[in-house]
């Protein structure tokens, strides 16, 4: 049967629409993230092209110092540097704990692994018989809450859609949390699309505890 000119009309409008709003906001956001970078450089420093500031500037500035912080921090002295910048970081209300978010948001997705989110999980949140996907930030929670509930506890953070940066950190029994074959990646993944961008399916499995190091 061949379709009427309003139907061919609604199938190519849908067609375009989920082709062409990706492609914009990837642009909107680039082009915030280009004009956010730009703002912070006095507009002194930056060339003018046809009696404006000439954009991108900014982009370039912020890979040369992610670079250059990268070089120097490969070494011992610029670790130690680190460490103690990041000791300092987190001992200032508020800003310590938003750092400490960021930095264990961008290593799960920079480097899985490296002191940041250990695994994905499953787990029961906000009430019983809805999931949510969460990360297993220590194998035990803090000695003194495992004494006073007498229980085993496990540190987890669930993230919050689409900012995965705020969420909330809970302490759950061992057994109440399910691993899945999720790399932190992907969970994150999961978390910025609302569930609309999955590469597979999760393959539940038995939490197994880690020995502390």
């Amino acid at each position: 049967m061949t379709p009427t000119l309003r139907e061919r009309f609604r199938r190519n409008f849908v067609t375009g629409f989920v082709v062409t709003i990706p492609l914009v906001a990837s642009l909107l956001v680039v082009g915030w993230l280009i004009s956010a970078l730009d703002s912070i450089l006095p507009d002194l420093l930056r060339p003018t092209v046809w009696g404006s500031p000439l954009p991108g500037l900014g982009i370039v500035v912020f890979v040369v110092i992610v670079l250059v912080v990268g070089t120097l921090t490969r070494n011992l002295v610029g670790q130690r540097l680190l460490e103690l910048g990041g000791r300092i970081v987190r001992r200032v209300p508020v800003l310590g704990a938003t750092y400490e978010v960021f930095r264990q948001a961008t290593q799960a997705v920079v480097k899985p692994g490296g002191g940041g989110y250990q695994r994905a999980v499953l787990v029961e949140f906000p009430r019983k018989g809805v999931y949510a996907i969460a990360f297993v930030t220590q194998a035990h929670a803090p000695p003194r809450a495992r004494a006073k509930l007498g229980e085993d506890l496990v540190s987890v953070f669930v993230p919050t859609t689409p900012n995965p940066t705020s969420g909330f950190y809970v302490m759950m029994r061992r057994d109440e949390v399910i691993e899945v074959d999720f790399s932190p990646q992907e969970a994150l993944r999961l978390i910025l699309s609302a569930g609309m961008v999955s590469d597979r399916a999760p393959t539940p499995a038995p939490l197994v505890a880690k020995a502390d190091s």
